[in-house]
């Protein structure tokens, strides 16, 4: 069939009746771009208050959709997704997830018109600086959540920088791979801003590589583009493809940050020969979609390529256990800069090179050297709990159902602040491989044993220490790499 030959649809009319008679009915509030007007914040995630936010969300998701839509043109199946993460991590449950507060007070960062709805759920119980055109869906989420028993609230402020995202989304397509099955969900992936996982970057094995770009051309005609209005761009690769929103530029020789690419969802496509060559091009990938049916090969890409979350024969698809929502989390930069003892960062470095067996035995031959009689009843009873959480501590957790495997991997951020009461949460984030800043100076019978055993743990600021070195410290404890393994699609293969 010919280009001009292509069926042509009108677009579908969203309804947004809902929409426009929120945004009638509380344009007052909503003007005044504060609320509430004054508040004592708590930013600890109660379990309770999260079930009724969970209720609540559910009973106004076509409504938040209808906002989005409205306000900044987010497509609702897109909105619907980020709906779907927030819900989960308001049912994460138990130690693994007791974050630290990612921010003090004001956290610094505007929730602008491309900021992904599900990073909201990062906000509750801190002050939200929201864009003009999110005010609307800002006041109903607060609302929600004021509701639902948290202190949260939100201005408007258009002048804050917005999150820092962690590497590219990538797609990787081996030569044992159903070609057809990844085409088509890389060119059916959403498009808009606001969408989290949109896709920046395919590498495709360099014996079906000419196979890809076939299949490309032929799935772009039948959608009735060719590209031919971007002439300049087409001069500066081997291959331009334009699909919807998407424009592929294939062995692109131009620059990435080029002025002609700004405001197009541009993906960049490469070659790649082997394993080791890929794992050398892609660095950190922010989401990664790997297709193979090679099941050995998979795994190894899988689990060496730096990324928080990775699909195994899929692409954009966040059914599954609740761990997947801390994706949300492992996707930013959520750091600053400080300054702490060099003998602290001396320490560090020695324990991140231990394997966590080394360092649970440095936890337990602390507690064996400790003599009872020296120190308090209390004290004995503290150290009796933590020989038996040592014993309990996972990192881990998979989950399989429904034709896919889904694991879940915790992973150290470096030197991170914990503002934390629990002595267990310390020992975990230690345990793992962090180093730990405390910001509190309660009771932690262990600490002067297990700094004099090398153990990287430090009050913030304690006196007689010089502070000479500057470093990156992270706001949470750790960062979560989730593996989603479509295991049907492998077989079937």
């Amino acid at each position: 069939m010919e280009a001009q030959g292509a069926l042509k649809f009108d677009p579908i009319e969203v309804d947004v009746d809902l929409a426009k008679k929120y945004l009638f009915d509380h344009k007052c509030d909503i003007e005044k771009k504060r609320l509430p007007d004054n508040t004592q914040l708590n930013p600890q995630l109660n379990p309770e208050s999260c079930k009724i936010l969970i209720e609540k969300i559910k009973e106004n998701s076509q409504l938040i959709c209808q906002l989005e839509y409205l306000t900044c043109n987010v497509p609702i199946v897109v909105s619907e997704i980020n709906i779907l993460l927030i819900l989960k991590y308001l049912s994460l449950d138990g130690l693994r997830y007791q974050r630290a507060p990612l921010f003090y007070g004001d956290p610094g960062y505007t929730f602008a018109k491309d900021t992904p709805l599900a990073y909201y759920v990062l906000f509750i119980g801190h002050t939200l600086a929201t864009c003009e055109e999110r005010a609307a869906v800002c006041h109903l989420l607060t609302k929600l959540c004021c509701e639902s028993g948290f202190e949260s609230s939100f201005y408007v402020n258009n002048t804050l920088g917005s999150f820092a995202r962690l590497g590219d989304n990538t797609g990787v397509i081996s030569e044992r791979s159903d070609l057809d099955s990844a085409v088509d969900s890389f060119l059916s992936s959403p498009s808009n801003v606001s969408c989290f996982w949109r896709l920046q970057r395919i590498y495709v094995q360099e014996s079906v590589y000419e196979s890809f770009k076939e299949l490309l051309d032929i799935k772009t005609k039948l959608k009735g583009t060719n590209g031919a209005e971007n002439a300049e761009l087409k001069l500066l690769c081997s291959d331009l493809f334009v699909y919807d929103e998407k424009c592929i530029l294939v062995d692109f020789a131009g620059d990435v940050n080029d002025s002609q690419l700004a405001g197009m969802h541009t993906i960049f496509v490469e070659a790649y020969r082997t394993n080791k060559e890929l794992l050398s091009l892609v660095g950190h990938a922010g989401l990664l979609s790997l297709w193979s049916s090679d099941v050995a090969e998979a795994n190894e890409l899988a689990y060496n390529i730096p990324a928080s979350l990775v699909w195994i024969n899929d692409y954009g698809n966040f059914d599954g256990p609740v761990e997947i929502s801390t994706v949300l989390v492992s996707l930013l930069d959520l750091s600053y800069k400080d300054y702490i003892s060099n003998s602290f960062i001396s320490r560090y470095n020695v324990w991140r090179t231990y394997s966590k067996e080394k360092r649970l035995s440095v936890f337990r031959d602390v507690l064996e050297h400790i003599n009872i009689k020296e120190i308090p009843k209390s004290n004995c009873k503290e150290i009796e709990k933590v020989k038996i959480f040592l014993d309990s501590l996972k990192f881990n957790a998979v989950d399989v159902a429904d034709n896919k495997i889904c694991v879940t991997l915790d992973q150290p951020v470096g030197v991170c602040r914990d503002v934390s009461s629990n002595d267990d949460i310390i020992i975990q984030s230690l345990v793992l491989g962090n180093g730990v800043i405390c910001y509190d100076r309660y009771t932690f019978p262990l600490y002067d044993k297990l700094s004099r055993a090398g153990v990287p743990i430090i009050y913030y600021k304690e006196p007689n220490q010089e502070y000479v070195k500057e470093i990156k410290i992270s706001c949470s404890r750790y960062r979560t790499k989730v593996v989603l393994t479509n295991f049907g699609t492998i077989f079937a293969n």
